[in-house]
This record gives structure tokens, C-alpha cells and sequence, in this order.
């Protein structure tokens, strides 16, 4: 079977060590602080402010320990966004393969610093531990993403590329599951949690050496034709060597009547104005949709809709475990379903999960007490794990992909460096505005304003975790399936329903505070943040990277990966420093502004943004060139007009290649 895939070993070994050692290490390094965060808060408010959590916390002293608690996480997405924005040169100095073994570096230098805190009781050690982690992540996603895309073989391309979110949520669940109870959550031992992301980093730099570098990197970039011969072999043992080659040769005809591609040629040059700007909202889309929030607070949001403290840690594990099922599902349907497929649908499962939340944590906030305060906890839990599905069909796995896909050689890597750092910039603004709306984070958070009691929120936060891996298992395989476009557009709609509805929930909680209504409320806002993940998982978690990938041809893609990642981490950056502040001001209302930006970007990638899925890169960016609307217009690479998005027809035109 994979032999007939064209799946060699060397291939396999190369993706499971580079999403080992460096996509792995995003998750469970976002998500390793969420369970801990009581000893954290303790041990920052002892050694900085000198007393104990409880005083600290009812001073009327503005620095507190929740602030300072949510300055470790600013710490590491404003790092993060450094990194993003220094990949793209890194990946075109070193290589892409070379350019992950030195990140490894960062890797280890962070778990190794942040480890002794608690024992030299010097709390700038975790400060500067989370920076070089941060600074790690930022330019894995970047590096990580274009040596996944560039090393694969043409009909595998969206699942290997997701199986780099696949992993990004693993990571997730490993770091609830080693922080569940009192495994590693004690107030010594939570820095030994921090620590151990040293270990897949050093197998991985033990280990990826053996794999060699991409061979479009070889041939376009080093005009090393043998070396690129070779590697793609070693890769590919379906397709014609020299037909690879013989694409590569006209790649390079096309870029020798432009001049050599730098940095800035990104915004001057007409024809990367529609992918440079669909691998900037794309990241934004993915960061602002609120994910994060979940990860990092799911054990608050839970404890907002309700769920008591005896489940809560069950909840957060479940929610990082459900992102990674459904983002294994993505694996799948990204190649079956397509990229914008998976972009547009999940994410509307994410709008509508993020609409139900509302409504459900707001009635379990106002009911208080009472069966109905109890089911809207209930169903605020249910439509975050939505939320969670959405995401991690969608806005997950396909942004990356995206973003791979729609540029050529030459472009990429910058492209990826500009998108990934506006990605981490978003994540800052989640991080740094939601720790009383990015879900990973904040998902403990969200539940209790779901009303879900302190016994039911670690649960709940966990069950968001796994639910985030699982949805985004499911859309590994959903990529090549359906296409990029399909796991963009629809798992996005459900993050928007989510929203909307979560918006409902959460105030229906807030305001009938008790009584069967409140407690159905907290329930319902529950369900609403599942609903919510899972359109995540599904299309924004995995198809960005993919499609900012796709969308370039060699030369800028680069430029363009570092880009769209410096969005990305200015968008996250955004979603954390805002989110405490407007969950203190609006409560209930908190994931409104969510979901305006989930609708609005949904509407403009309906219209602008093509399938990606088995296309090459050269057909790809010369349909996105003129900068016109998608919907009803002929590809580069098909006779008919393109399919409209509602037709029951096979997506065959997008599908040629």
C-alpha cells in the first residue's frame, strides 16, 4: 500500500523525526504550563512578589500572579514570533533539513534552562527557557512544514503536510497526560515536565542527519542535479525521477525572466499579491479563530461553563486528545477532500460552535445554580469539543499546507517566514487576551465561565485535548481527499456556528446562574467548545501551513513561509494579550470577536482562494497571479470552469496533476 504511494523508508523515517523532534515540541510546549498553572502561579508569587498565591491574588497591587502566569506564555509567543520571522532565512542558508537540526538547539537549551527554577528558586530561569522554546517553535513551524511539503511525493503531499499539526496536537496530549494528578503536577516537580521536551528534540538530532536534504532545494537552489537525483529517489520510488526533473527545469525558465528573488520582491511583484495576502489572513484566520485560548485555559473555560474540579483535569485531557483524533482524521480527508474544502466547511463548524458557546456560557453565568445552569455547562463543554473539531479539520492542518502550495521555489521560504510570523503575532494577541479567547490555552478558563464546577473542569480540559488530536487524525486523511479548499471552507463554518452559539450558551449561564436551565447551559457550552476544536482540527489546525506551501513557486516560497508565520505569531500574539481583558469586560460575550473573524476571512477564501490538492506548484501560482475571484473561473491546469463550491460533483478539475 504505501509502496504503492510512492512512501519510501527513508521518507518515513524523515517525517517521523521531524515531526519528533520539532512539531511535537509546539504542542506539548504550549500546552505544558495549562494543567500546573496553581504551582506555577505559587512559585512566580513567592520568588517575585514575595508572598504566598492566595495574598498575592487579593492585593490591590496591579501585577498579580495571573498576570505574571500569562507573561510566560507572552514570553514564548513573542519568541515564537522572532523565530518565525528568522525561518525563511535559515531554511535558504542552511537548508531545510540542516535549518531543523540547528532549531533542535533552542529546543534543548530551553528545557535544560528551565528546569532547575524551582530548585535555585530563580524564577527568570523559566522566563528564559520559555523564550529559547519559543523562539524554537517559531522557526519549526516554518522549516518543519517546507521540508515536509517539498520532500513528498505529489499525492501524499496534503497528508505528510498534516501530519505535521498531527503532531503539533500529540504533543498536546502528552504534556495533559504528563501533567494529569500528581504525576508531574506538584509544586517541585512541574519544571521536570518543562524539561523533558529535550528528549525528542535529541533523538531527532541524533537520528534526521541519515535523511537527506529536499530535492527541490538541491536542483533549483544549490544546482546540484546529482544530489537532487538521489534525494528524490530516496523519497519517491513511484514517480518518474526525471520527470521531476524536467518540472523542476521549467520552473527555473520561468523564474530566469524575473530578477533574483529577495525578501521584499513579496510586496512589490504583482503576481504574489494574492498568495502573499492569502498566507497572511490564512494564519489569521487560524489564530484568531481562538484555539490557543482552549489549549492553554480550557481548564478555566470549563470551569466558567460549570464542570467542577473533580472532572476538570478529565475535560482538558479529553479536549487534547479529541483535537488529535480529529486532526488525524484531516491527515486523511486532505488529500481525499482537498485543502479548500477542508478550510471552508470545518471552519464553519468552528463559527458555529464559537455562536453556541455564547449563548451557553452566558445562560450558565447568569442561571449560576439550578439543573438548566448545570446542562448549559453541559452543552458549553459539548460545543467547545465542536469548536475543537472544526478547528482540527480545518484551520489546523490546512493554513500550513496552504501556504506550502501556492508559491513557487523561489518565494517560498519567504512567504512561509512573513505568514508564520504573523501567525505568532496573532497567537500573542490570544495568549495575552484570554487568560481570565485561544482555546488550547485557555480552555480551563472557558469551561468555568461554561459553569462547569472545579470537579469536572481537568477532565473536561484534557477530553478538549485528545478531542483536538483525534479530529486532527481524521483531517491528515481528509486532505488529500477532499482537497485543501473543501477542509478549509467547511470545518471553518463550524468554528463560526460554535462561536455564535457558544456565545448564547455562555451568557445564558452567566445570567440564569442557577437552576436545571443554568446547568444545561453549562453543558450545552460544553459541547459547543467540542463542536468548536473540531471544526479547528478539521481545517484551519492543518490546512494553512499546506496551502501557503502550495501556493508559491521555489523561489519565494521561503520568503513567504517566513511571512505567513510572522502573521500567524503577531495574530496569536493579538488573541493573548487581549483575551483577559475582554472576558473581564464582556464575560460571556468573549467569543463574538471570534467569530467576526472567522466569518469575514471565510467569506474572502470562498471567493479567492483554489484548490491546491495534486496540482503543481507552477499551475498553482500562475491561477493565483491575475488575483481574481476563484468561484466560476477556469484553472491553469483544466479545460472546464471550476466547479461551484455546492456542486455534488467530484472536484476533478483541481485534480489533473
Amino acid at each position: 500500500m504505501l509502496k504503492n504511494r510512492g512512501i519510501t523508508p527513508t521518507l518515513v523515517l524523515a517525517v517521523c523525526m521531524t515531526c519528533l523532534g520539532s512539531s511535537f515540541l509546539i504542542g506539548y510546549n504550549l500546552a505544558v504550563l495549562n494543567l500546573p498553572a496553581y504551582y506555577v502561579k505559587s512559585f512566580l508569587s513567592e520568588t517575585i512578589l514575595h508572598m504566598d498565591l492566595d495574598t498575592a491574588e487579593q492585593t490591590t497591587k496591579l501585577i498579580k500572579p495571573s498576570f505574571l502566569y500569562a507573561q510566560l506564555s507572552t514570553v514564548f509567543v513573542v519568541a515564537g514570533a522572532i523565530g518565525a520571522g528568522v525561518c525563511g532565512s535559515l531554511a535558504e542558508s542552511f537548508g531545510r533539513r540542516n535549518a531543523l537540526l540547528f532549531n533542535h538547539l533552542f529546543a534543548i537549551a530551553g528545557a535544560a534552562i528551565s528546569g532547575p527554577s524551582t530548585i535555585t528558586r530563580q524564577p527568570a530561569l523559566i522566563f528564559v527557557g520559555r523564550f529559547f522554546s519559543g523562539i524554537n517553535s517559531g522557526i519549526t513551524i516554518g522549516t518543519a512544514s517546507l521540508y515536509l511539503t517539498e520532500i513528498a511525493p505529489r499525492d501524499v503531499r496534503g497528508a505528510i503536510g498534516a501530519c505535521h499539526q498531527l503532531a503539533v496536537t500529540l504533543g498536546i496530549v502528552v504534556a495533559y497526560l504528563a501533567t494529569m494528578g500528581m504525576t508531574l503536577n506538584t509544586e517541585k516537580l512541574w519544571p521536570i515536565a518543562v524539561s523533558l521536551s529535550a528528549v525528542p528534540a535529541i533523538v531527532s538530532l541524533i537520528v534526521l542527519p541519515i535523511c537527506p536534504e529536499s530535492p527541490r532545494l538541491l536542483f533549483i537552489e544549490k544546482g546540484r542535479e546529482l544530489e537532487a537525483r538521489e534525494s528524490f529517489v530516496r523519497f519517491n520510488n513511484k514517480e518518474s525521477v526525471d520527470d521531476f526533473i524536467d518540472e523542476l527545469r521549467e520552473e527555473i525558465q520561468a523564474a530566469k525572466s524575473k530578477p533574483k528573488f529577495t525578501f521584499i520582491q513579496l510586496f512589490k511583484r504583482r503576481d504574489l499579491r494574492m498568495p502573499v495576502l492569502i498566507s497572511c489572513l490564512i494564519q489569521v484566520l487560524q489564530q484568531l479563530s481562538g484555539i490557543n485560548a482552549v489549549i492553554s485555559y480550557s481548564s478555566t473555560m470549563f470551569k466558567t461553563a460549570g464542570l467542577s474540579g473533580q472532572y476538570n483535569e478529565y475535560c482538558v485531557l479529553a479536549i487534547g486528545v479529541f483535537n488529535f483524533l480529529v486532526t488525524s482524521i484531516s491527515v486523511v480527508l486532505l488529500e481525499k477532500k482537498g485543502r479548500r474544502t477542508l478550510l471552508l466547511w470545518p471552519t464553519l463548524v468552528v463559527a458555529v460552535s464559537l455562536a453556541l458557546l455564547t449563548i451557553t456560557v452566558n445562560l450558565v453565568t447568569h442561571l449560576k445554580e439550578g439543573v438548566i445552569a448545570q446542562a448549559m455547562g453541559v452543552l458549553s463543554a459539548v460545543l467547545l469539543f465542536c469548536y475543537v473539531s472544526g478547528f482540527a479539520l480545518g484551520l489546523g492542518p490546512v493554513p500550513a499546507l496552504i501556504v506550502a502550495e501556492i508559491f513557487r521555489q523561489g518565494p517560498r521560504a519567504a512567504a512561509y517566514s512573513l505568514s508564520q510570523t504573523v501567525q505568532w503575532l496573532s497567537n500573542l494577541l490570544v495568549i495575552c487576551s484570554y487568560p481570565s479567547i485561544n482555546v488550547i490555552s485557555y480552555s480551563s478558563t472557558m469551561f468555568k465561565t461554561a459553569g462547569l464546577s472545579d470537579q469536572y473542569n481537568e477532565y473536561c480540559v484534557l477530553a478538549i485535548g485528545v478531542f483536538n488530536f483525534l479530529v486532527t487524525s481524521i483531517s491528515v486523511v481528509l486532505l488529500e481527499k477532499k482537497g485543501r479548499r473543501t477542509l478549509l471552507l467547511w470545518p471553518t463554518l463550524v468554528v463560526a456556528v460554535s462561536l455564535a452559539l457558544l456565545t448564547i450558551t455562555v451568557n445564558l449561564v452567566t445570567h440564569l446562574k442557577e437552576g436545571v436551565i443554568a446547568q444545561a447551559m453549562g453543558v450545552l457550552s460544553a459541547v459547543l467548545l467540542f463542536c468548536y476544536v473540531s471544526g479547528f482540527a478539521l481545517g484551519l489546525g492543518p490546512v494553512p501551513a499546506l496551502i501557503v506551501a502550495e501556493i508559491f513557486r521555489q523561489g519565494p516560497r521561503a520568503a513567504a513561509y517566513s511571512l505567513s508565520q510572522t502573521v500567524q505569531w503577531l495574530s496569536n500574539l493579538l488573541v493573548i494579550c487581549s483575551y483577559p481583558s475582554i472576558n473581564d469586560a464582556i464575560g460571556g460575550y468573549s467569543f463574538l470577536p471570534f467569530l467576526v473573524v472567522v466569518v469575514s476571512l471565510w467569506i474572502f477564501f470562498f471567493l479567492f482562494i483554489p484548490e491546491t490538492q495534486n496540482r503543481t506548484f507552477d499551475h498553482i501560482a500562475r491561477d493565483l497571479s491575475s488575483g481574481s475571484i476563484i468561484i466560476g473561473r477556469r484553472t491553469s491546469d483544466s479545460q472546464p470552469p471550476s466547479i461551484p463550491l455546492f456542486s455534488k460533483t467530484k472536484e476533478v478539475n483541481f485534480c489533473l496533476h
